[in-house]
């Protein structure tokens, strides 16, 4: 799994060290679980610890439960959980998760198609710098000029 900082964590007026520590907690647990780490692998566990994480709004958790279940890593492949992890991680302008909503949206994977709204997560995730968006937007941009 590809690893974000800890900057990823949602800042806000309600967010303090506890709520950091919690969360950072809760997703280690979840990765222990996940891989096996120390405890026995265990998937729901593990599911349910990164989960948490995410519900606490810690960004690494979110984008890596994109990528778990758009691949269907060691789950069920599942674009509507993808879907609903994207939108938490774009939301904290994490440019990774903010191509995958764009990329859900314009094809209509885990929600309802949605071209203008795809394109404008693009677009944010593009200007952030993310070379997949960047790659996709250009795509996209020589299929409808030409």
């Amino acid at each position: 799994m590809t690893i974000i900082s800890m900057s990823g964590f949602a800042q806000n007026s309600k967010t303090d060290t506890t709520d950091l520590n919690m969360a950072v907690n809760q997703y280690n647990i979840g990765e222990n679980y996940f891989h096996g780490r120390t405890v026995a692998q265990n998937m729901s566990k593990a599911i349910s610890f990164m989960e948490a994480a995410g519900e606490n709004g810690y960004a690494k958790a979110q984008l890596n439960l994109v990528r778990i279940y758009l691949r269907g890593y060691k789950v069920k492949k599942n674009n509507s959980k993808a879907f609903y992890w994207a939108k938490k991680a774009a939301a904290q302008n994490i440019s990774e998760a903010q191509y995958y909503l764009a990329t859900l949206y314009l094809e209509g994977k885990g929600t309802k198609k949605n071209k203008q709204k795809g394109l404008q997560w693009l677009l944010k995730s593009k200007n952030q710098g993310y070379a997949k968006a960047s790659e996709k937007w250009d795509t996209l941009e020589n299929k409808y000029n030409s």
